[in-house]
């Protein structure tokens, strides 16, 4: 609150992939991949992680 108003601000979309990218790294790299696969994969879960984090914010 400030001033005795809520302040709403918008999320940046690449908030949740920026937070949490190393650990998804850490993750992988400890699952055995590497190179153009861990690429993928990477990219695969940021994907899913600002999707999930898109909805979640739809339900608040």
């Amino acid at each position: 609150m400030k001033d005795q108003y809520i302040l709403i601000r918008p999320v940046r979309e690449e908030a949740g992939g920026d937070h949490f990218a190393d650990l998804i790294l850490a993750d992988l790299i400890k699952d055995g991949y590497e190179g153009d696969e861990l690429l993928a994969k990477f990219r695969e879960q940021q994907a899913a992680l600002r999707g999930a984090v898109k909805n979640e914010m739809i339900l608040l």
